[in-house]
């Protein structure tokens, strides 16, 4: 009595028993048409060849297969209707807890698309229509309508399943004695599986309630953690999310600020301290700074800011950005015949692990050892002495 698998519908479950010996059944196949073959486990006692058994089948599995198996049916005619007569089935999987319908469309269907196909479904399930199943030569159902699945093989008898006036499809595998026997149909997902094919998840019955249960509890929640019933909560989250943007843009010129070496502290401006060298009788000034979690832009802005403040000299500054490092070296245009950023910034950045280089007057780099940053910066001054005196 097992069904075997076939046509992406599941094999039934279930217990092969007699008073020696008791087995579970975990799946069938039909590989030649002519023989079911078991997968089993004994549980107890000892199976022998020419033993007569009995065999029951799992039926709440068995009903939840057919609820979805024919679920896909109105499912198929379903998106036919909302997107096209164009749309042809390219695949499924039918079994106890979902069913799986990959479809041929050349679009991702919108919101408004997937709530018709939900609708039409589900209207067809409230019909309660009879779910009728007869046997029919191949050619006399197909001219009467019947779909037949593109690449399928069929015999000369085939199975036509037909669902009131709304699905007639050829197939083999179990179904609902009516469509109300499905009682929900919900989707779960959908997506883009392969260029011009696309896949719908869905659920039916008692695990459409649950799915729907657990929608429920999960806004439930995020309500209260709002603090607003949940007629209004698309609202407040969009008020949310539009003040937490106002609150990055106001962060980041905060930074930018601080950065640039302009954020007040009472009425006095914070002033980034300045190392002096000397070569051939000229006195060099050279800022270093760590800024963690800055951009390249943002370190930009830093260094033009700081040549500005200084009038000549040198800027190097640096940021930890998770498991990386970003360097950044400035020098003042007047300076640049006798030092280069890129030179200074092959050197610093070694110190963690990278390299880069740039223009005369501005270099950058990264580097994979951002736990190193800080060695980078106090050595840049006796670097960029080295490389004037060099």
């Amino acid at each position: 009595p097992f069904y075997a698998e076939s046509g992406g519908q599941v094999s039934d479950r279930g217990t092969l028993f007699n008073d020696s010996f008791h087995a579970s059944v975990s799946h069938v196949r039909n590989p030649d048409g002519a023989h079911w073959l078991h997968k089993v486990k004994v549980d107890t006692g000892t199976v022998r060849t020419g033993d007569k058994v009995t065999a029951s089948v799992d039926t709440e599995r068995r009903d939840n297969i057919r609820r979805n198996h024919s679920a896909t049916h109105l499912l198929h005619s379903a998106l036919q209707k909302a997107l096209g007569a164009h749309v042809k089935q390219a695949g499924s999987l039918v079994d106890a807890n979902r069913l799986r319908f990959d479809y041929a469309h050349f679009t991702a269907p919108d919101a408004r698309d997937i709530e018709r196909i939900e609708s039409l479904v589900n209207v067809k399930i409230m019909e309660n229509n009879r779910i009728v199943t007869i046997e029919k030569n191949f050619e006399e159902a197909v001219k009467e309508g019947a779909t037949a699945l593109f690449g399928e093989k069929y015999g000369d008898k085939v199975r036509v399943v037909t669902m009131g006036d709304f699905s007639t499809e050829l197939c083999g595998g179990t179904h609902a004695k009516a469509t109300g026997d499905i009682g929900l149909f919900k989707i779960v997902s959908e997506g883009g599986v392969s260029a011009g094919v696309r896949r719908i998840e869905a659920v039916t019955g008692e695990n459409a309630l649950d799915f729907v249960r657990k929608q429920g509890d999960e806004l439930k929640t995020i309500s209260d953690l709002m603090k607003s019933p949940v007629a209004e909560l698309s609202g407040k989250v969009k008020k949310q999310i539009d003040r937490l943007k106002e609150l990055e843009k106001e962060n980041r010129k905060l930074k930018e600020k601080l950065m640039s070496g302009k954020a007040i502290q009472g009425s006095a401006e914070i002033e980034f301290p300045a190392f002096q060298v000397e070569a051939s009788g000229v006195v060099y000034k050279i800022v270093t700074k760590q800024i963690d979690d800055a951009d390249a832009g943002m370190l930009r802005g830093f260094i033009d800011d700081q040549k500005n403040r200084i009038g000549s000299g040198v800027v190097v500054a640096g940021s930890r950005q998770g498991d990386k490092a970003l360097i950044a070296v400035g020098v003042t245009d007047d300076l640049t015949k006798n030092i280069q950023a890129g030179k200074i910034i092959k050197q610093v950045a070694a110190i963690v692990g990278g390299g880069g280089g740039g223009r005369p007057d501005f270099a950058q780099a990264g580097g994979k050892n951002p736990e190193k940053l800080k060695d980078a910066l106090e050595t840049a001054p006796s670097i960029i002495e080295k490389l004037l005196n060099g």
